[in-house]
């Protein structure tokens, strides 16, 4: 025999207490990190709701100019108007989609509905 402390079970039961710690642990550094994770996906979600409230007023200021009949690629105010939606449309995409240093630009596919069914 080894002597008292050193029994089969002894260690045994230290195993099991070392192993339930462990595991309180591993389930408490769990917690942490999904906590982590939610502020960061609340944090992200606060983000692309108020870009997508900027881009969709920009597009509403858009759409008013177009409703003056003014030349939308020579007018002043309105290249001034696009080139801030461009902006905006790019803030959107990258809060949405990701952005990453290695990545290349995003292509959108984009769905144009005429008003009149003439064209």
């Amino acid at each position: 025999s080894a002597g008292p402390g050193f029994s089969t079970k002894n260690r045994l039961r230290r195993q099991q207490v070392l192993a339930v710690e462990e595991e309180k642990h591993h389930q408490m550094e769990l917690k942490l990190k999904l906590e982590v994770e939610a502020k960061e996906l609340e944090r992200h979600k606060i983000t692309l709701e108020e870009k997508t409230t900027v881009f969709d007023k920009i597009v509403r200021e858009v759409r008013t100019i177009k409703r003056t009949g003014l030349i939308m690629e020579t007018h002043p105010q309105s290249l001034e108007v696009t080139g801030r939606l461009k902006v905006a449309a790019r803030e959107l995409c990258k809060t949405k989609y990701g952005d990453y240093v290695d990545q290349k630009p995003y292509r959108l596919a984009v769905t144009i509905q005429y008003q009149n069914d003439q064209f």
